[in-house]
């Protein structure tokens, strides 16, 4: 499979799982069908943050889109907590995959940033910043005093990463203590994650930087496979009904999937793929508020 073929999988998959999210009495399959897609999507993110001539204009294209994506996100998933009430937007809580995709790209371009400055201990300390966020228990208060730390700490990191001189030529690719250290100043994406309450939160912030660091295909297989266990295995242990059984096994199909990606691009198609996501929400919420709210109110 080209990365094309993966992609058209994906959407279609997502496509399936939101129609029985958004419309009343639809099969539960549908839903079951939906959890291949967010695992390849991670898979592609990942190669994506590899793979891009301009890391900074990818996170751009994400953020973008992220924002565009939020009102038809609202729209679409909202009805039911709202009832009568007019759907209201926000930006900041309960957000879309895209901010999820976002976060993870940025985390992943942090490490990037940093895992070949022999100085990159110093990336630290910028982080200092964000620990009287960390200590508040209120949300609200917490994160908008989030965002003026990250703003403080990434700067504080961007500039160290820009200032430090690359490794010279020829030396000893960093050591595992290095890559961790590199890692670390990515880690409050997946806190900001939490508090934008993105899908998949903190989780597919982390999977997708796994994804990224585990550099080979099968290793690349095996961090999804791990993935998938971790979000939809442990339940199934747990609790183990016919519905999240059936989870786990359509998020394994996503491994399968991987597992048959080729390496090559395929179609060059870019921006389809940017639009569908927002775009195929807008119809499903327009088709909801037309025929199924009448008839539920």
């Amino acid at each position: 499979m080209t990365a094309f073929a993966l992609k058209i999988f994906a959407s279609a998959c997502m496509l399936v799982d939101h129609v029985g999210a958004v419309f009343p009495s639809m099969p539960i399959y549908l839903r079951w069908i939906g959890r291949v897609s967010f695992p390849i999507y991670c898979f592609l993110i990942a190669q994506g943050c590899e793979q891009t001539k301009n890391i900074n204009k990818y996170l751009l294209r994400l953020g973008i889109f992220a924002l565009i994506s939020e009102i038809p996100f609202d729209s679409a998933f909202n009805q039911f907590s709202y009832g009568n009430i007019p759907i209201s937007f926000d930006f900041i809580s309960d957000t879309n995959v895209y901010y999820t995709l976002f976060l993870g790209a940025a985390a992943v371009s942090i490490y990037q940033r940093l895992r070949l400055k022999p100085g990159r201990l110093f990336a630290l300390i910028p982080m200092a910043a964000l620990i009287p966020a960390l200590l508040i228990s209120d949300r609200t208060n917490a994160f908008f005093l989030l965002l003026a730390s990250l703003a403080v700490s990434t700067a504080g990191t961007l500039a160290v990463s820009l200032l430090l001189p690359d490794a010279k030529e020829g030396s000893p690719p960093p050591s595992a203590l290095s890559s961790i250290i590199s890692v670390i100043p990515a880690l409050p994406a997946l806190y900001l994650a939490e508090l934008l309450g993105t899908d998949y939160g903190m989780f597919g912030v982390a999977f997708i930087l796994i994804i990224y660091l585990a550099k080979t295909k099968l290793l690349r297989i095996l961090a999804v496979f791990c993935g998938v266990a971790f979000e939809y295995g442990l339940t199934a242990i747990s609790d183990p009904s016919l519905n999240y059984i059936m989870f786990f096994s359509f998020g394994c199909l996503a491994c399968v999937c991987i597992a048959l990606y080729n390496g090559k691009r395929g179609l060059k198609l870019k921006w389809p793929f940017y639009w569908f996501y927002p775009i195929h929400l807008s119809v499903l919420a327009a088709i909801w508020l037309l025929f199924f709210r009448p008839v539920l109110n």
